[in-house]
């Protein structure tokens, strides 16, 4: 019984976390960014982001563990995920319910490689397929970013880090495509939220929370993803539950030969 309620429930995810936030982009309308409170102090923005990545933590392997709760339209989805990584290189994901696994997911800076066992079948898609999704430019190297708690989709030679009357940090670039306000911690001085605006007016709003100290570096071992417009109301949150710095990681992906391939 729990087996097909698990099966079940898992065949209603058409993407993983990691991919669905991406599609945010493609279901979010006419927004703005927030009115900031007025400036008392601009600062270098090469410093601050010297600091932001010298203090996030540096590694060649990471394995960890998420649990992932999503709700698109007040439909609640509830799954696991273990997610080993080679940084600059690959990521590797697998997705289950109930202990159960659905789907593996491969993605280099070239490729993106998906089994789904619920249906017995396989994709091989370019790396372009996540920006054909997503309706916007993003490199592996952004994903990895978003995955690690660092901005994205910011010119850091133009964007303005200040000290507002408030207290708070913050930094701000206002491109020709995308506009992108980043709050920090006061102390830290570190991502806490990131707002993403481009020139159609899609919004993403992605929140990093509980950093944790791991080998003298931090991480963000939580993700909340939110977007919405007059049709959809979509949350993610992403909990990393374990990480693990490793001298070596391998990355098991063999294709049953009988599965069907899609793409």
């Amino acid at each position: 019984m729990y087996k097909k309620i698990g099966f079940y429930r898992f065949k209603k995810i058409h993407f993983p976390f990691f991919i669905a936030f991406l599609l945010l982009f493609q279901n979010c309308r006419t927004a703005k960014l927030a009115t900031t409170i007025p400036i008392t102090n601009h600062q270098s923005n090469q410093s601050i982001f010297s600091h932001i990545d010298s203090s996030l933590l540096n590694f060649k392997y990471l394995a960890s563990k998420l649990s992932v709760k999503t709700n698109l339209n007040g439909k609640q989805q509830n799954f696991n995920a273990n997610m080993k990584w080679k940084k600059n290189e690959q990521i590797w994901l697998s997705f289950s319910i109930l202990g159960f696994e659905g789907v593996r997911i491969s993605i280099t800076p070239d490729s993106i490689k998906i089994i789904d066992r619920l249906n017995k079948q396989f994709y091989i898609e370019p790396f372009s397929y996540l920006n054909e999704k997503a309706g916007m430019d993003i490199t592996f190297g952004e994903l990895e970013n978003i995955l690690l708690g660092k901005t994205i989709k910011m010119d850091n030679k133009s964007a303005i880090y200040s000290v507002l009357e408030n207290g708070n940090h913050q930094i701000k670039y206002d491109g020709a495509t995308f506009s992108n306000q980043t709050n920090l911690d006061s102390i830290m001085q570190l991502p806490v939220d990131m707002t993403i605006l481009d020139n159609s007016g899609r919004i993403l709003f992605v929140a990093f929370s509980n950093y944790v100290k791991k080998e003298g570096k931090f991480f963000s071992m939580n993700r909340l993803i939110k977007a919405n417009d007059m049709m959809n109301k979509i949350e993610i949150d992403a909990n990393y539950e374990q990480i693990e710095v490793k001298d070596f990681l391998e990355f098991p992906f063999q294709i049953n030969q009988n599965y069907t391939r899609v793409h």
